[in-house]
C-alpha cells in the first residue's frame, strides 16, 4: 500500500491507567488509514456525534520508538508534544492533522498486527519505512 494517513495516536488505556505496574504508561503508537479521513458531525437525537466519510478502510500502525530502541509511553513529555503537534483535542477525541500524508511509510501486507490476547490477525497491519 503505497501511501498512509495520519489517523490516531493510540494507546493501551487499561496499562495506561495502571500507573503501579507501569509508571511510565502504555507503549504508543501512531494509526494510520490507506486513504485520507475526513470526520464529518452531525446531531441525531440532540446529541452530536462524529463520523468518517469512508466505509472501507485499512488501517495499520506505526509503533513509536526512540533511538535506543524504547518505545515512546503515554505518560511521557515526547508523547505530550506529539499529541500537541497532531491538535489533539481533548475535548472531542480529534485531531488537526487527521488525513495527513505520513511520507516514508507503507503498510506491509505480510505482517498482520496481532490481538495481544488471542494473537490472531485484527484486520490492521504494520508499517514500515518505505
Amino acid at each position: 500500500m503505497e501511501n498512509v494517513f495520519f489517523y490516531s495516536l493510540s494507546f493501551n488505556a487499561k496499562l495506561h491507567k495502571d500507573k503501579k505496574n507501569n509508571p511510565d504508561g502504555s507503549p504508543v503508537s501512531i494509526v494510520v488509514t490507506d486513504e485520507p479521513v475526513e470526520i464529518s458531525k452531525a446531531e441525531v437525537f440532540g446529541q452530536v456525534l462524529t463520523y468518517s466519510n469512508k466505509r472501507s478502510l485499512q488501517y495499520g500502525m506505526i509503533p513509536l520508538t526512540l533511538p535506543n530502541g524504547k518505545p515512546i509511553r503515554s505518560h511521557s513529555p515526547i508523547f505530550k508534544k506529539m499529541q500537541e503537534e497532531a491538535g489533539y483535542n481533548a475535548k472531542n477525541g480529534t485531531y488537526k492533522q487527521l488525513g495527513q500524508l505520513l511520507e516514508g511509510w507503507i503498510m506491509d501486507p505480510d505482517r498482520p498486527v496481532l490481538n495481544t490476547e488471542t494473537q490472531q490477525p485484527n484486520g490492521m497491519l504494520w508499517c514500515v519505512p518505505a
